[in-house]
């Protein structure tokens, strides 16, 4: 709530019922138990190294020496004559190079005392300097040295952070396209050829600005454990038993109905994470449906008809973004993200009515009309986290649109989820 609510809508029992879930002090977030004690140079380090980093908080009224916030949460004395919220913006503008522009809230006061928020986006200017434009600091993510001032390499990297993030994003992102075709060799499947293999759905989450491994990439060993969200199916599927890669672990799952059956032509499910972030699945939704055709001389034919579910679109991309909050809590990362979600092979691929499953003859006849769709959205992770059921209607409405599935709109959309995953 503290890092997705209105910032006019925050409120003194927001700050309080935030502090008793416990959020430690890290990457995206600071306390301070009083404004007094806090000296302009303070206030520009901590606003400047969280726009350098990944944007985060700093609460002022909460007493936190360890890291870990102590109650009682009540803030602190609240001086009427005091212009808190101009006194931080002048403070900002003035000691920090190129300029940030923070949201500050300051709460309503309860029995005397206040907090402020103060909360800084993630900033496409880096690197910002303060201390007369001489130096430039980042987050730790340790609550001891919360910001620390930029060694040389960092420096560099924050002059060029823009170009070098998108370069290595990229790098990511063909490292894992890699990985998951060297695997289909391995496994004789070739997902590129239109028959057997169509509607494939690609779904990726990635760190809009990568830089260093968030995590070892050994303890990326079981991770099933930590990222499996459950209902009528779990997901990710089939992630145990995952095979170690660069960086990862990927894991190629070939449905068969027996074991000795080749593995040529049937459905598959591929899931790839990295220590950078990057969380990857692909599967192949398309079907094959038969269908009784009467000829004119009153005969009858069956047909194979290929067709894909709508609804798998909404269904997967909810549970994979659950997934990928449990994910990216496991990495402490709180960033900002990039979603992809991609439709391959499926052009003229005939598309099944989602709310009912199956084709009926007099059905108005949809067809995917393109071979290569994407949809996008970069989005913060406690965002994601606080809003994602809406974060999945906006690209499943979009995905609808493109395709032509009219019926499916909005309000049908967060039906069918509520349905499915309730609330």
């Amino acid at each position: 709530m503290i890092y997705t609510k209105p910032i006019n809508e925050i409120t003194y029992q927001d700050v309080v019922d935030f502090c008793n879930e416990g959020h430690s002090e890290g990457f995206i977030l600071e306390y301070k138990r009083d404004f007094t004690s806090l000296p302009n140079e303070k206030i520009a380090k901590t606003v400047a190294a969280f726009a350098n980093t990944y944007g985060g908080v700093l609460i002022v009224g909460v007493d936190a020496p360890s890291g870990k916030p102590v109650a009682p949460f009540e803030g602190f004395v609240f001086d009427p004559s005091m212009k808190y919220e101009e006194k931080i913006e002048s403070v900002v503008l003035s000691h920090i190079k190129e300029p940030v522009f923070p949201e500050v809230k300051v709460c309503d006061p309860v029995n005397g005392k206040t907090f402020i928020v103060v909360r800084v986006a993630e900033s496409y200017l880096t690197p910002h300097r303060v201390s007369d434009n001489t130096k430039i600091y980042v987050r730790t993510g340790q609550s001891s040295t919360p910001n620390e001032e930029a060694a040389y390499d960092k420096i560099e990297w924050l002059i060029a952070r823009r170009k070098k993030s998108e370069e290595f994003r990229e790098l990511l992102i063909q490292e894992g396209e890699r990985y998951f075709k060297d695997a289909c060799k391995l496994w004789n499947i070739r997902p590129e050829d239109k028959d057997p293999y169509f509607a494939i759905f690609s779904i990726r989450i990635t760190p809009l600005f990568p830089q260093n491994p968030l995590i070892p990439f050994k303890n990326l060993d079981n991770i099933e454990n930590d990222i499996t969200v459950h209902g009528r199916h779990s997901f990710p599927p089939h992630l145990y038993d995952s095979d170690p890669v660069q960086n990862g672990i990927q894991k190629l799952y070939i449905m068969r109905d027996n074991a000795k059956e080749p593995a040529h032509g049937k459905a598959f499910e591929y899931t790839y994470l990295n220590a950078f972030g990057l969380y990857l699945y692909k599967h192949d939704i398309g079907d094959v449906d038969e269908r009784i055709v009467k000829k004119p001389d009153g005969s009858e034919e069956k047909i194979k008809t290929k067709s894909m579910n709508f609804y798998y679109i909404s269904s997967i991309l909810h549970q994979f973004l659950a997934s990928a909050i449990l994910f990216y809590q496991k990495l402490g990362y709180w960033g900002t993200v990039q979603i992809t979600v991609e439709l391959t092979n499926a052009l003229g691929v005939r598309m099944v009515h989602p709310l009912r499953g199956v084709i009926y003859e007099g059905d108005e006849v949809l067809l995917v009309p393109s071979d290569h769709l994407k949809w996008e959205k970069k989005v913060g992770v406690h965002f994601l986290k606080e809003r994602m059921r809406d974060v999945v209607v906006e690209i499943v409405d979009a995905a609808a649109w493109s395709l032509g599935v009219r019926y499916f709109t909005e309000e049908r959309i967060r039906k069918n989820l509520k349905d499915n995953f309730g609330e």
